[in-house]
């Protein structure tokens, strides 16, 4: 159950009569609310209110939404509150705004203190408003559009916008309704606004529909009873539901953290054992060297993709097994960029293949300008991931590629193409990140140190990775 789920639960259970004990020595609801019935009517032949003070429309019984205890009473919101619309005064008169000392609430008070309100952010003029329209501490003000069922309790006068309705227990109704409780019911109201809103694109309730809503009653005692509960357990619900969050953001965040953690021990030489009967790396690196040349008689590349820079110890960022082997990135790979051609949006021509960016696929077009299998990188935009790593992308076949992607090829069939992904996704690229719109220059791209195995245990490393990576796959459904 959700922390969400569990307050309404509570909620529920507290407007049903099930959250407290009831106390037979409380005078029931209705014998209170009968008694205020007889003082109005005294009231209305001594002429000090109206006829219509007395009109309440009878609840029937296919109104009655669930059962509450026999000391309970249901009544119609109308007949116990004074129910008060806000309203917007014209931003473009000054004198509605300038200087105001009236306190005008808006759902931004809510965002910013919660279900009880001291102040408001903003204030309006005596011109802007009438003295009706203030409402008395103690309204509850109810969002009946917008943010349908957003509900808090005023300490201070108020005036509201008109998204809001301001619920007054009136005053010869103060002796049974407490203004804390009627907040109570305000909490559960949120479905049944919906409701009355119906399937409009805004959705709105009006007064007369917020009115005619039911509500159960309890004795006053009960329902500061009711409140004292509330007050007890909703800050422990809350508690839940920070922790709640806190392990669910935990729990997202679980799967790349541990597919971070084995790319780290894979190039750190410790997902797979050394065997000692592998190939020695510099037999690939050699072979790795030999195809480079192939593609610079092609003209695929140029000759100073073939230049070998010894790494130097103080570029060496971690320790590596004795058989493995510390590398430039540009000495493992053809660097394709020249190759790479931007077309705007807006002069692309649909089609079937897939045209790259920095973050991958973001279009498909009609034609293509590569043609086999190639490692993108991210080189400007959002080209780092939170751990610091550059975004890869595997990518094969007939594809398009922009100027904000490194294109990457292995050089021959070599079998190193797998790895390679991998490994670039455990390498940290902080200290090459620069610039107002990060970049990772193809000048930082090619000093990138790579931690190089034998090709059998690179073998054993992407088996192992892909084994483990379609179990976290699992888990994780």
């Amino acid at each position: 159950m959700t922390a969400e789920q569990l307050r309404n639960s509570i909620l529920q259970e507290a407007i049903s009569g099930r959250l407290v004990p009831q106390d037979p020595n409380d005078e029931p609801a209705s014998v209170l609310l009968q008694r205020i019935r007889e003082e109005k009517a005294r009231l209305v032949k001594e002429g000090k209110l109206k006829k219509k003070d007395l009109v309440e429309t009878p609840i029937k019984e296919e109104e009655i939404p669930f059962e509450i205890p026999e000391s309970w009473e249901w009544v119609r919101i109308r007949d116990i509150c004074s129910i008060v619309n806000g309203f917007t005064p014209r931003r473009t008169e000054p004198k509605f705004w300038t200087n105001g000392t009236i306190n005008w609430f808006t759902v931004e008070d809510i965002n910013k203190q919660g279900e009880v309100i001291r102040y408001t952010e903003q204030k309006i003029t005596e011109a802007a408003t009438s003295e009706d329209r203030i409402v008395r501490p103690g309204s509850v003000l109810l969002c009946c559009t917008a943010s349908v069922g957003r509900c808090a309790i005023t300490t201070v006068p108020v005036t509201t916008n008109q998204q809001f309705n301001a619920l007054t227990v009136k005053e010869e109704f103060r002796k049974a309704v407490s203004d804390t409780y009627i907040l109570t019911i305000a909490k559960t109201l949120a479905p049944t606004l919906h409701q009355l809103a119906g399937q409009t694109t805004f959705e709105f309730v009006s007064v007369t529909k917020v009115g005619n809503i039911v509500i159960p009653i309890p004795p006053l005692a009960e329902q500061k009873r009711i409140v004292a509960k509330l007050e007890e357990l909703l800050p422990i619900v809350e508690q839940y539901g920070k922790a709640q969050k806190e392990l669910d953001e935990l729990n997202a965040a679980l799967p790349a953290r541990l597919r971070q953690s084995i790319l780290q021990e894979a190039i750190h030489g410790k997902l797979v054992p050394q065997n000692e009967n592998d190939e020695p790396v510099d037999i690939l690196f050699n072979h790795i060297q030999e195809e480079k040349l192939k593609l610079i008689k092609q003209n695929i590349i140029r000759k100073k993709e073939a230049v070998i820079n010894a790494v130097k110890e103080d570029e060496i960022p971690f320790d590596i097994p004795s058989s493995w082997k510390w590398c430039h990135l540009e000495e493992l790979v053809a660097i394709l960029d020249g190759y790479r051609k931007p077309v705007s949006k807006h002069d692309r021509e649909v089609g079937t293949y897939p045209y790259y960016g920095a973050n991958g696929v973001l279009d498909y077009v009609r034609d293509y300008i590569f043609d086999g299998e190639y490692l993108l990188v991210g080189e400007d935009g959002s080209v780092i991931t939170s751990y610091g790593n550059p975004i890869v992308n595997k990518a094969s076949g007939k594809i398009w590629v922009n100027n904000h992607a490194h294109v990457l090829q292995e050089c021959g069939k070599l079998g190193y193409y797998d790895y390679l992904f991998y490994a670039l996704q455990a390498i940290s690229i902080k200290k090459y990140i620069h610039g107002f719109m990060p970049k990772y220059s193809q000048g930082d791209l090619r000093k990138t140190m790579i931690p190089l195995p034998p090709l059998a245990e690179q073998q054993r490393i992407v088996a192992k990775i892909e084994e483990l990576f379609e179990q976290i796959d699992k888990i994780s459904k």
